[in-house]
Formats: C-alpha cells, structure tokens, sequence
C-alpha cells in the first residue's frame, strides 16, 4: 500500500505494514568495540591481580600475634577542644582547667596547644 501525497497512486512514502515490528538497532549495538577500551580493561584487570598477590604476601608476613593484642593505650582518653579564643595562651588554658576541677599530675600527663609565637596566638 502507498500512503497518499496529493496526487494519486504516486509513491512517495511506502505505509508500513500493520503489526509489522522492525527489529530496533542500539547504539551501543552499531558502534564497535575499540581496541583502546579493551586494552585498558584488561591492564585494569591486571593491576587488581598484582595488588591481590601483594596484599597475600603482605599479609603472610605479618606477625599475627602481635596484631592480636590489646594496645597498651586501652585506658587513655585523648581531648581535642576546638573554638578556642585565639588570644589564649597555654599557660591561660592550664589556669582554667585546674580551675575547673582537674588535677595537673592525676587527671592528664600531656598538654600540647600550638602556638603562633610572632602573634602569640594559639593555633587552635
């Protein structure tokens, strides 16, 4: 059949036929595949196998016992505080704890707050 353009029987546009289903081609189907792609997969591929064999070999040499032991740093409690004024100083920070109840030799063993020195402010 031929669908109709004015003047008739010209066939200018074939009609498709009734439930006649072309097969639909994809893309990703007409484009072929790149050697540069599959090159890189497989060193891709590569790389994961040598970091596999590392890691076994790694882990062979590691010295389990060791691993499997409490850290002797179990009962340490490490304080960070943030936002503190710029302008304190360490000496200022160590007044106000001890005023606000710790104790300098029982309550920590190690106090670190850097200081800028050219502006003799803290850094944090």
């Amino acid at each position: 059949a031929y669908a109709d353009a004015g003047a008739e029987g010209s066939p200018l546009t074939q009609a498709p036929a009734p439930n006649s289903h072309k097969p639909v081609l994809l893309l990703s189907e007409s484009i072929p595949p790149s050697r540069r792609g599959l090159e890189k997969e497989s060193q891709q591929r590569e790389r994961r196998t040598e970091a596999r064999a590392k890691d076994s070999i790694i882990n062979r040499m590691k010295n389990n016992d060791i691993t499997q032991r409490e850290p002797p740093w179990v009962d340490v409690t490490t304080v960070m505080m943030r936002n503190l004024p710029n302008k304190y100083t360490q000496q200022m920070l160590l007044e106000d704890l001890l005023d606000s109840g710790f104790r300098l030799q029982s309550d920590f063993d190690f106090f670190y707050l850097p200081m800028d020195h050219c502006n003799a402010a803290n850094l944090g």
